[in-house]
Formats: C-alpha cells, structure tokens, sequence
C-alpha cells in the first residue's frame, strides 16, 4: 500500500498560480508527496504559490518542515508562498511553533490572489 495514501493533494495552475489543497493527514509518511508537488509548483511563471491546509485532518513537525522548506525555496525563486488556514490541530501547530509568525496565512486563495488571477480567462 502506498504510504501517502492518507494524503490527497490537488494542484490547481492558473496563468500565475499554483494552489495545492491538501486534505487527509501530512506526516513522516506522506511528506515526500507532497515534497515532489511543491517542486513543480514552483515554476518560472507561478507568482503565487498557495498550500491550502483546511482539508487536513492532522500535521505533525514532518509537514511543518516541509511548509518551511518550501516557503525558503519560494522566496528563493522570488514566489509568493501563501499558506490558508488548516483546521484546529493545524493551527495549533502553527501557534506552538511560532510557524504563524513567518508565514503569510490567510482563511482562503482569493483573500491573497488579485481578482484577475482569481478567474484566469477561459475558465
């Protein structure tokens, strides 16, 4: 059986934008996954990339390490890397952490995209 089979990711690329939203639980386990699609999201025409954590059940410090070393490459590439607000088991890690204090998390995708970037012509 798959070990990341607890954790489900769907990507959503725009002209400008990745959203990744996870649902199910990001740990030790599940982690490389979700590791593998943050590296694509970060390509050379994405200006935002968004994880949205309020599909997640459960984050242990493995999915936290992972939220950080993402925001570093981000910022690395010159990408915004926006973070929307998981559930309370997620909150509180962030809290207890101070990971709340670094990261740019807002309650959903449209609160940080520009309206223009929100419905990419065509769609």
């Amino acid at each position: 059986m798959d070990n990341s089979s607890h954790l489900q990711i769907e990507v959503h690329r725009s002209a400008h934008s990745t959203v990744l939203a996870l649902s199910g639980e990001l740990d030790i386990a599940s982690a490389p996954a979700l590791d593998e699609q943050l590296e694509h999201a970060i390509g050379p025409d994405v200006a935002f990339v968004i994880v949205d954590l309020r599909g997640l059940q459960f984050m242990d410090s493995t999915g936290l390490a992972t939220m950080i070393r993402a925001w570093q490459a981000a910022r690395k590439a010159g990408r915004r890397f926006v973070i929307v607000r998981g559930g309370p088991q997620v909150d509180r890690l962030f809290e207890l952490t101070s990971a709340d204090e670094q990261f740019v998390i807002v309650d959903a995708p449209e609160d940080v995209l520009p309206v223009e970037l929100q419905h990419p012509a065509g769609s």
